[in-house]
């Protein structure tokens, strides 16, 4: 809507500065004046086109500049899964310079399969907020690394959709949508667990295989002496 609204307002203002164009440059485009005369004669025409071309641009300056300040301004609430230690956690921020009111979440199904039972569905009542001041964030303990990389359910979903609705004090309304996908958050943690289960087996492997060296060097040891 405020697009096509800008758009029109666009093409008004094209027209309407066109059109004086034409009517400012018709009597030396009729031929009928030299060029001389023409800056002579339409001197004062030609003062007030430039006169309205200055405040056009003007204007057009300011009203950008008052709408990148509204948009530096406004509330910009974020719904986030993260990792902080060896915990993750759902939060909700307003990183905004202005609070956001009334902020609805909605975030597809299925992340609790990627929770413990006793915390189960225990993001959800971050997902209404009353009010959230500039740089507030609120958040909530909701799984570990590993349950994330190797859920309890073999088919659990790992990206999940979120649609934001927030308002400023002026009760204007803000819109987001966006994806979250875990399984490409957490493959470098499911790599460097492979590695490590590797690397431990071949532990254990060389270990047995020294273990069992000993075992036959003392066997050797004590039937020499026995001898």
């Amino acid at each position: 809507m405020k697009n096509k609204k800008q758009i029109f307002q666009n093409i008004i203002i094209t027209i309407i500065s066109f059109g004086f164009l034409l009517i400012v440059l018709n009597p030396l485009f009729s031929g009928k004046l030299s060029f001389e005369k023409y800056l002579s004669e339409y001197s004062s025409l030609i003062l007030i086109y430039l006169t309205y071309i200055y405040v056009l641009l003007t204007f057009l300056i300011l009203n950008s500049n008052n709408k990148l300040s509204k948009e530096q301004l406004r509330p910009y609430v974020i719904a986030s899964i993260y990792q902080e230690e060896n915990n993750v956690f759902f939060s909700v921020k307003n990183y905004g310079k202005r609070p956001a009111l009334n902020t609805i979440i909605k975030m597809s199904e299925g992340f609790e399969e990627l929770q413990f039972n006793s915390i189960r569905g225990n993001y959800k009542h971050l997902l209404n907020q009353k009010f959230l001041s500039p740089g507030q964030e609120v958040k909530n303990l909701v799984s570990d690394p590993a349950a994330i990389i190797k859920p309890r359910k073999k088919d659990a979903k790992k990206s999940f959709e979120f649609k934001i609705e927030f308002f400023d004090t002026d009760n204007k309304k803000y819109k987001l949508e966006y994806q979250i996908d875990l399984s490409n958050q957490y493959d470098t943690l499911s790599i460097q667990e492979e590695t490590i289960t590797t690397t431990l087996k071949k532990v254990r492997d060389e270990l047995k295989k020294q273990n069992k060296m000993f075992e036959k060097y003392i066997k050797m040891f004590s039937q020499q002496k026995e001898g």
